[in-house]
């Protein structure tokens, strides 16, 4: 044996588990076995085992859920302190070889008068309880415990307990002996009767009625039970006794026979296969079939039992196996996984062997079974104990609760589902007030004749996972209902009842109708005026079979137009007429129309549904003109956009508008077709004979126009006439009068233009005029374009080339005349052009437009989208002609110039400014003249003088005395005009420099110099000379700076040495010239001095 993992001494509780429960003098045991292994190879044997000792439980792990995660305990556990369940968990740290198994334990308090719960719980999640105590002593027998939960109040001091792997069979005492009623077989040896079976079940049977007959109280005796299990076994084909029959004595291993019955279906045959063993296994939860089964048994013992003593049994025996058969669906394992595990060293240990030589003692045929046993089945021994403590409780009061919405089975029942709360039950009594819901059956026993049946419930999932699930079917409309449920133990004890309430759900409303209504147009109305257009009809199918629930119907309300309602007596097919609200010729109405069925409670939903009315008479022809309305030119591909308006109409009118060649008319009409006429004067001619056309065979079909715009497109080469009528539609879909719809003339403007101008400039004078001759017209294009009316011409001017004549705008338009050779020519001013530009000229010209009216002009509801009826077609420009080009000058004027103070500024005003697009600028040049009348350029940077932007120039010129200015202006051809002077207006003036010895008390330390600046001229008197004197040496070496009158102080030690001369420059300011002094001696120093900073 390794320490990490101990030997398992008895057989999964998956495959085989024991339970007990204690009524002295006697014991009940049940075997509860896997459907994977089904029933074993000879008749149950509990063995009952005397019990070596009560042991201290030592390892074990107390603990209570908490928020963060499970909080440990530790003994005494003070259960008032703590707010939930305290679990244990039984473990197994002791020295054995095999893992301790805990058959029976007593759960150890201070106070034994202090209430509490110990529950046994399953190993898993925990939650399901599989017995539990109330009340002193707390002990507690099972098959094996590995968890207890502990709530209540009160201090649990410690649990004390029986290790199952103690036991030894040599001091084994046989219990008792549990056979199935069936022969022997090579399946099972050792049955007995079924009349024996029935008798071991009835003697066990209840005394009294219980929930699963409720409503009914009385005392019952071994005959009702009798009667009661033999009626239950006794079932056709699928009761217990058949099933049991089936399995054993017919065909192969009993666990993997099935049965196969036929399911009642009217339309076709229908079987259904299932799981005979799994089947027997179900019936077994009625306590009684379980006893007949042999698989719940009771052992009388010689004494009063003592509740705070543990009793134990032991079962063994021999399992016939498939290994491929399911010991868990979900996840699925295996039988053969299982054996696997038990065949594992550390499982089922050899020397359990003592209790199979017990089986063999017992029943000497299981040899022969055994050896005569098919290869391909697995012999399996199974081991299980159980301990028997004190009475448990009886199961807990189950919480049912509602599931989902009611369902509607028929008119006057619902059903409601139920689930049951918490961890799944057992079997069920199900009952809806006094009235039991369990199914029954008839078994003829002295106190009741008929018994009810045990329910299983199904499966739901839960808020705690999956839940028990009950059903109701049939509950009666209308009335408050309470339903009871009651859940049995293995023994057979009920709890007590578990209620839930409801309400009657509200009924199904009544179904909205199924209305066709529709409107049946009149067959005489008069012409004009509002009428009644028909009537409208309405139909209601009202359902004789409604939904479960539902309630019938009463009454049909029928609501037209918003009239008051008409209540019609239900039948199979409601049908009725109403008269439709008046219309006009072509006018619609929409009609509501409200239908809903009533029952005995009153309306219910309502269907609309909307009838269009449309009223069925003609409607009125349009009125048109005779005018040819114009489609648009052809576009590169050929073809040219026709776009008509028509007149707006009420929703739910269209246009057809139907199309026809004029050659297609004029056959129809027999009229001949001449080119040569005018097409306004064909135009009418057929317009006037429209009446006669009432032949559609002409026409197509173009478009059905919806709103106002009709546009199509035609042969753009095709010179003859199209014509359009258009006939108005109703809603109700009634044209107007084919033939006395007028016929709207439609053509596509002509593509005639003359050849291309000759164009020529010259000189008229100060400006320009051009003459434009066309050569090339025919008169004859003249007259069917436009009698009498001449070609036109227009002209476009640029100023920067040709470029795209497109995008040259015009400047003249006007007539051609005709001149003497045939041709038509224009003389045509060119006036108010700028001097200096360059301008180029192209001429077009055109035939007159083309005349659309041959009659006197009447009113049109169709219009052109372009234009109005009756506007002529313009014909298209010919090519422009070869470019021209001309310019005009302007004479240099006098210039107008002054020059002023400050500055000197000179000023020219109402000087000339180019146009924009001048071939050059206005220019001025300047000259300086001095006193000896040299004249200096002042000129900009590029030297060709200044450019005039604007016709006030300004210049200025700071600092210059000279004598005058002089002025030339340049034309933009670079023409020159004459000299014009204008005197400098800056005041001379003369500087002396005074030099002074500066005196200190040591002697002479330097100079002091002063620059005095005198105006020259008298008309400057009222200024005085402002500005800086600037002081230098002979050889141009700079002393410093000082204003006019204003001395400077200069050092022995500023210059490198003395007996130079100095001299003093003005610098001038805006009215005064510079002027410079006569240079004058420096006093001589002591010593030489250091050179100073001085600026050169």
């Amino acid at each position: 044996m390794t320490a990490g993992r101990k030997a398992e001494v008895y057989t999964p509780e998956s495959l085989l588990r024991l339970s007990s429960l204690a009524e002295s003098p006697a014991a009940h045991l049940r075997a509860w076995v896997s459907p994977a292994i089904g029933f074993p190879l000879h008749p149950l044997i509990y063995w009952r085992v005397p019990v070596p000792q009560i042991e201290e439980i030592r390892d074990i792990l107390w603990w209570t859920p908490a928020p963060d995660g499970p909080r440990e305990l530790q003994p005494p556990i003070d259960l008032d302190g703590i707010d939930g369940p305290v679990f244990a968990e039984l473990r197994d740290a002791g020295g054995s070889d095999f893992a301790a198994r805990w058959c029976w334990v007593a759960v150890d308090v201070a106070d034994p008068h202090v209430p509490l719960t110990v529950a046994v719980a399953d190993g898993g999640a925990g939650t399901r309880t599989l017995l539990q105590r109330s009340a002193w002593p707390y002990t507690l027998g099972a098959s094996r415990i590995t968890r207890l939960r502990i709530t209540g109040h009160g201090q649990v001091v410690g649990v004390r307990g029986v290790d199952a792997t103690t036991f030894t069979a040599e001091r084994a005492l046989v219990g008792l002996v549990s056979a199935l009623p069936v022969p022997d077989s090579r399946w099972y040896t050792g049955g007995i009767s079924p009349d024996e079976a029935l008798d071991r079940a009835a003697q066990a049977g209840p005394t009294r009625t219980g929930p699963l007959d409720r409503g009914v109280d009385v005392q019952l005796g071994y005959d009702d039970e009798f009667t009661r299990v033999r009626a239950l076994t006794g079932i056709d084909r699928t009761g217990p006794h058949a099933l049991l029959q089936a399995a054993h004595l017919h065909g192969d291993l009993p666990a993997r026979h099935r049965t196969q019955v036929d399911l009642p279906d009217d339309r076709r045959p229908a079987q259904a296969r299932f799981a005979t063993v799994e089947a027997l296994l179900t019936g077994a939860a009625d306590p009684g079939v379980a006893r007949w089964l042999g698989l719940l048994a009771t052992d009388r013992v010689d004494e009063d039992l003592d509740p705070e003593r543990p009793y134990a049994w032991v079962s063994a025996g021999y399992w016939a196996l498939d290994p491929d058969r399911p010991v868990t669906k979900a996840p699925r394992t295996a039988l053969g996984d299982v054996l696997a595990t038990m065949a594992d060293p550390y499982s089922y240990p050899p020397w359990t062997s003592q209790w199979t030589r017990l089986v063999r003692a017992a029943f000497p045929d299981v040899a022969r079974v055994l050896a005569e046993l098919p290869g391909h089945v697995v012999v399996q021994p199974m081991v299980a104990p159980v301990g028997l403590g004190a009475v448990s409780d009886p199961p807990a009061t189950p919480d049912p609760v509602l599931a989902g919405p009611a369902t509607w089975e028929d008119r006057d029942h619902y059903g409601r589902r139920l689930r049951l709360r918490g961890p799944t039950s057992g079997a069920v009594a199900f009952a809806r007030g006094s009235l039991g819901l369990n199914e029954r059956i008839l078994t003829g026993g002295p106190g009741l004749d008929e018994r009810g049946l045990i329910l299983l419930p199904g499966r739901a999932d839960g808020p705690g996972g999956t839940e028990g699930a009950l059903a109701d079917t049939g509950i009666p409309a209308d009335e408050p209902v309470t339903w009871l449920v009651a859940t049995a133990d293995e023994f057979g004890r009920w709890s007590e009842d578990g209620r839930v309430s409801a309400e009657p759900p509200d009924r199904p409303e009544l179904p909205a109708p199924v209305v066709e209504a529709a409107f049946v147009p009149a067959t005489e109305l008069p012409p004009t005026g509002s009428v009644v257009p028909g009537t409208v009809s309405v139909q209601v199918a009202v359902p004789t079979a409604l939904g479960p629930g539902t309630l019938p119907v009463t009454d049909v309300e029928v609501v037209v137009h918003g009239r008051p309602p008409d209540h019609v007596a239900p039948a199979e097919l409601v049908a009725a007429s109403y008269d439709a609200p008046e219309t006009g010729v072509g006018g619609t109405v929409r009609v509501p129309v409200t239908v809903r069925f009533h029952d005995e409670r009153g309306p219910g939903p309502a269907t609309s549904t909307t009838v269009s009315v449309r009223d069925p008479r003609r409607p009125a022809p349009l009125v048109v003109g005779p005018a040819v309305l114009w489609a648009a030119r052809p576009d590169p591909t050929g073809t040219a956009e026709l776009a008509l308006r028509l007149p707006a109409q009420q929703a739910g009118w269209t246009y057809h508008v139907y199309l026809a060649e004029e050659t297609a008319l004029r056959r129809t009409l027999g009229l001949p077709l001449d080119r040569d006429r005018n097409r306004a004067q064909r135009a009418k001619e057929i317009a006037d004979a429209a009446g006669r056309i009432g032949d559609r065979s002409p026409f197509t079909l173009a478009a059905t126009v919806t709103g106002v715009r009709f546009a199509t497109a035609l042969p753009g080469a095709v010179r003859t006439l199209r014509f359009v009528r258009a006939v108005p539609v109703t809603p109700a879909g009634r044209e107007a009068d084919f033939a006395a719809c007028p016929l709207v003339p439609v053509a596509v403007p002509g593509p005639d233009r003359p050849p291309s101008p000759a164009l020529t400039v010259a000189a008229n004078g100060p400006d320009l005029r051009l003459v434009l001759t066309v050569h090339g017209i025919d008169r004859r294009t003249l007259d069917r374009l436009h009698p009498g009316a001449p070609p036109r011409y227009r002209l476009r001017r640029a100023t920067a080339g040709t470029g795209d004549p497109l995008y040259v705008p015009v400047t003249d338009t006007g007539e051609l005349a005709p001149a003497a050779d045939g041709a038509w020519t224009a003389v045509v001013p060119a006036r108010g052009l700028a001097p200096f530009v360059r301008y180029t000229w192209q001429a077009e010209a055109c035939l007159p437009p083309e005349i659309a009216l041959a009659a006197a002009p009447r009113p049109s509801t169709v219009l052109p989208e372009r234009g109005e009826p009756g506007d002529p077609a313009p014909s298209p420009w010919s090519t422009p002609s070869v470019p021209v080009q001309g310019m005009v000058t302007a004479p240099i004027p006098p210039l107008d110039a002054r020059a002023t103070l400050p500055g000197p500024t000179l000023t020219l005003r109402a000087a000339p400014v180019a146009a924009p697009d001048a071939v050059g600028a206005w220019r001025l040049r300047v000259w300086r003249r001095g006193a000896d009348g040299a004249l200096t350029p002042l000129d900009p940077p590029n030297g060709d003088g200044w450019a005039v932007t604007s016709s006030d120039l300004t210049l200025t010129d700071p600092g210059w005395a000279g004598e005058a200015y002089a002025l030339q202006l340049v034309d933009p051809l670079g023409r020159t005009g004459p000299l014009t002077e204008v005197p400098s207006p800056l005041v001379r003036t003369t500087t002396a420099l005074l030099v002074e010895e500066a005196l200190t008390a040591s002697g002479v330390d330097g100079a002091w110099l002063t620059g005095i600046v005198t105006a020259d001229s008298p008309a400057a008197t009222d200024t005085t000379p402002t500005g800086t004197v600037r002081f230098r040496t002979g050889d141009g070496i700079v002393l410093g700076e000082a204003p006019p009158r204003t001395a400077l102080h200069v050092g022995f030690g500023q210059i490198p040495f003395w007996g130079g001369r100095a001299a003093a420059d003005y610098l001038g300011d805006a009215f005064h010239a510079p002027s410079t002094s006569d240079a004058r001696p420096l006093p001589e120093g002591p010593e030489l001095g250091q050179p100073p900073d001085i600026e050169r």
